[in-house]
């Protein structure tokens, strides 16, 4: 899936041979499919995404509009690896960086360690600190 899985066709067309379950029959089956056949289906999944994108873009605070414009966005996560991704991002949201983190995989795990670490850190100094992880609450 990591060699098919493309949201919109970049580089060459190839053909894969797929292996799994004819559900009609129960019976296991081969199929050969290329990467253009599946980039249509891959894609209808992401414009929603996208949209949803778009929408929080368009309710975005002008304070924040500056620092979208200066960095862009950044996507992490094992989706933010298919291919084809930056490219149909930008198709749709233009003017935008869009940047995909070194390690999308383990770039949220590590935020979020540090981010306890700097919670626990304020926490040690009695309150001397506003945390702004929990000024919101």
């Amino acid at each position: 899936k990591k060699e098919i899985g493309f949201v919109k066709m970049v580089g060459e067309d190839k053909t894969f041979v797929m292996k799994g379950i004819e559900l009609t029959r129960g019976l296991p089956k081969a199929i050969e499919v290329s990467k253009s056949e599946l980039v249509p289906i891959y894609q209808n999944t992401m414009l929603e995404i996208i949209r949803g994108i778009v929408d929080v873009l368009e309710n975005t605070p002008p304070e924040l509009n500056g620092d979208l414009l200066n960095n862009g966005i950044v996507f992490t996560g094992g989706l933010s690896k298919i291919g084809g991704l930056k490219e149909l991002v930008g198709d749709y949201i233009r003017n935008l960086k869009i940047t995909i983190a070194d390690e999308p995989d383990t770039c949220v795990i590590k935020g979020i360690t540090q981010a306890i670490q700097y919670i626990k850190k304020v926490e040690n100094k009695k309150g001397h600190e506003i945390n702004p992880l929990l000024a919101a609450y």
